[in-house]
């Protein structure tokens, strides 16, 4: 490939001819100006050859009239919107000429985030920070009053304050935004882990650093002899077809008090749980964060799969009502189910070996039907409980008497065509 370079004066123009020429070659390869020297590692184009160096990048000169927008006279037909969120051009770096730019810092090295301009001047950018208490915020709750201050900024304005993670648990008050000055108040922690909130604080010049505050974890309650166990799942390899249901369980149905977490965030407790979302889970005895054992993790993967749809509805007979601890009901699956799958009856959230659309002599306990399709699972059905009759040990019923029409059972032997019957019990027994 031929590439034509016309002789001109601009520095900027000839040095892209060099850049198209070079990687017209490849479109990996890596590019060295100034020298035949081979470029560092990792780069594309090294601009900074050994020896003496002769000169400097000129940047773009660009008059920039507002930081949160592309200035108009770019090149590009950008319309309004664009101009206030193009990410395409993130990254972009140019010289700022507006000395006195309204939330910059003058003249300077400026970088386009996709949405606004940041301040890229050279200075430390390191804020100082001056914070009551000094130390983390205890577990039962409490404030940290902070003020914190750009060194490095003479321009006058306010403190820009967002708080990135933590505001579930944490509130961040702005005192007084010209000095920089903010409280956060950390609502009680029910966890044995620490937990912290991220706060990014932008100077009056555009500076911005990121803060760390740090509550304490409560580790009262966790069991130093608590086991360790390990989280199993009905199907593997453990995937997550899009719109269903992975069944995970703790090995050996261990007793205790288990807490689930899911990315962090506790989402269950107890030995089994339904995973409708995919990511990372953990289980951990007694409270969030115990550590005496290392909790058990599993990740749950997504699968582009589609599972089956879930079983409408699930009945019992009687309601699932039974009279005693022995006694059974049917429970019946309403459902027409797509060819090649499956329902599987699950008995306390733990898979039976029940399949089909009826689950006979259920004893006392919680049910849910699932369709498997191959490793995909349908999520759960209604739950139904069968459990004893709180009415079952009223005593012996006796048999009913009734009459029909006034006429004791059994002695009237027919009734005309259209007439109305009026049936009554007989000295009815009480509480029945």
């Amino acid at each position: 490939m031929k590439l034509l370079c016309f002789s001109k004066k601009s520095n900027l123009f000839r040095l892209l001819c060099v850049i198209f020429a070079c990687f017209s070659i490849t479109s990996q390869a890596q590019v060295t100006i100034g020298a035949n020297d081979d470029p560092e590692k990792g780069v594309y184009l090294d601009l900074n050859p050994k020896g003496v160096v002769h000169g400097g990048l000129l940047l773009p000169n660009v008059y920039i009239t507002n930081m949160d927008s592309i200035p108009v006279n770019f090149i590009g037909s950008f319309t309004p919107a664009e101009r206030d969120n193009y990410p395409n051009l993130k990254g972009m770096v140019v010289y700022n000429t507006n000395t006195s730019l309204a939330g910059g810092s003058g003249e300077g090295v400026y970088v386009w985030d996709g949405y606004k301009w940041s301040v890229n001047d050279g200075k430390s950018s390191i804020f100082t920070s001056t914070c009551s208490p000094a130390s983390n915020v205890a577990f039962q709750g409490g404030s940290i009053s902070c003020t914190v201050t750009d060194p490095d900024c003479t321009t006058g304005g306010v403190y820009s304050f967002n708080l990135i993670s933590g505001s579930e648990y944490a509130q961040l008050r702005i005192d007084n935004a010209g000095t920089g000055s903010f409280t956060i108040t950390f609502d009680a922690n029910n966890r044995a882990s620490e937990r912290s909130v991220v706060l990014m604080v932008t100077s009056p010049c555009g500076r911005g650093q990121v803060f760390f505050y740090t509550q304490d974890g409560d580790i009262n309650g966790c069991n130093a002899s608590a086991s360790a166990p390990k989280i199993m799942a009905d199907k593997n390899p453990v995937t997550l077809c899009s719109g269903g249901a992975v069944y995970l369980y703790l090995n050996g149905n261990p007793s205790g008090n288990y807490i689930w977490t899911l990315n962090g965030n506790e989402i269950g407790t107890g030995t089994k749980l339904v995973a409708v979302s995919a990511g990372k889970y953990i289980v951990y005895a007694n409270k969030v964060g115990c550590t005496f054992f290392k909790p058990d993790t599993m990740n749950i993967t997504a699968s582009s799969s589609v599972a089956p749809e879930k079983i409408p509805v699930i009945i019992a007979e009687n309601n699932g009502l039974v009279c005693t601890q022995t006694s059974t009901v049917k429970l019946t699956a309403i459902a027409t189910i797509p060819s090649g799958s499956q329902i599987v009856w699950y008995k306390d959230g733990v898979r039976t070996t029940t399949t089909g659309l009826n689950y006979n002599n259920a004893g006392l306990g919680e049910y849910f039907a699932v369709v498997e399709d191959g490793n995909c699972m349908s999520k759960p059905s209604n739950p139904v409980v069968v459990q004893v009759d709180p009415n079952a040990n009223a005593g012996t019923i006796n048999v009913p008497n009734f009459t029909i029409n006034g006429t004791p059972d059994g002695s009237m032997s027919s009734i005309c065509s259209g007439s109305m019957l009026n049936l009554k019990v007989s000295s009815p027994q009480p509480s029945v």
